[in-house]
């Protein structure tokens, strides 16, 4: 019962952000056309490489957290939070700066030629710059669940 209290709050968020992902989709189909979707989802799928580092740098970091929140050392949780949010930030943003400008080349390698200079580009670097920012969205949110302050 103590690790279903534990995860709830993580598998919660992770369902919600899947149906929140899913639903924009579902709404620019319905709004703006299949054509309009294709250009969204392409730029979308591509994120998914940052994804897979993000996904490993909170599986690192998740049991170090946890130890030091049993031992009730909230100064290691902070530490640790910052270390691993800050290493995969800075990571990220020469990722994101050579994305950002050869996106058209990225889009046009992954979509075709008929995705080269159209708005999938600029899409994606809009994508490119948010992501600068999950690894602090992500990491905050795991260490609330971690010290068992989710409504925080």
């Amino acid at each position: 019962m103590e690790v279903f209290h534990f995860g709830k709050y993580s598998v919660g968020t992770v369902v919600s952000s899947s149906l929140l992902k899913s639903s924009d989709t579902f709404v620019i189909n319905f709004m703006l056309g299949p054509a309009s979707l294709a250009i969204y989802n392409l730029p979308q799928r591509l994120l998914e490489i940052i994804e897979i580092p993000m996904r490993s740098f909170m599986a690192t970091a998740m049991p170090e957290m946890s130890v030091a929140a049993n031992k009730e050392d909230m100064v290691s949780v902070a530490t640790i939070m910052k270390k691993y949010a800050g290493l995969l930030t800075m990571a990220l943003i020469p990722i994101a700066v050579v994305g950002i400008l050869t996106s058209d080349i990225v889009v046009g390698l992954i979509g075709g030629g008929k995705y080269v200079h159209s708005e999938a580009a600029n899409v994606f670097r809009i994508f490119l710059l948010f992501s600068v920012l999950n690894p602090l969205d992500r990491f905050m949110g795991i260490t609330l669940d971690i010290i068992h302050k989710p409504q925080a």
